[in-house]
């Protein structure tokens, strides 16, 4: 418990350190996370808390599926689209060559525009419009 008080006591300094308003880690089957209230609470008012533990994921046979998948290099949330209404930046049938923009992933305020490393067909768009993505997380499949 020593090292998980101390894990969410640098996790709150680093909070007030970069003026977040909520951040989690995840280690061990431990996660814990801080928020704070409100948008209108200053550093002054000190996050909020709560441990969870994790249930471990059970093994799962991969699927094969024909194609090739383009992941996510890094977490954060997918976008499809540089902004609201524009048009996406794959559909499916287009082509696609590797290190052409296919979508945004976005992680802490950071907009970073992810490329295919693979050339190919968009057969399909497997990740969806505001999804949380992890790396390696599918995003297109490309025949």
């Amino acid at each position: 418990m020593d090292s998980e008080a101390s894990v969410a006591s640098r996790l709150a300094d680093l909070m007030d350190e970069f003026g977040l308003e909520s951040a989690s880690i995840e280690c061990e089957g431990v996660k814990v996370a801080y928020s704070r209230l409100g948008s209108d609470r200053g550093p002054e008012h000190p996050p909020v808390m709560t441990l969870s533990t994790v249930a471990p994921k059970a093994a799962v046979a991969p699927v094969t599926t024909a194609g090739t998948e383009v992941g996510s290099p890094t977490s954060g949330i997918y976008y499809s689209r540089p902004s609201p209404g524009a048009k996406p930046f794959v559909e499916v049938g287009d082509t696609v060559r590797a290190g052409d923009v296919i979508g945004i992933v976005e992680a802490m305020k950071v907009f970073n525009e992810i490329t295919s490393t693979a050339s190919g067909t968009v057969s399909e768009i497997v990740a969806q419009d505001g999804q949380l993505v992890n790396p390696g997380d599918p995003l297109i499949r490309l025949s």
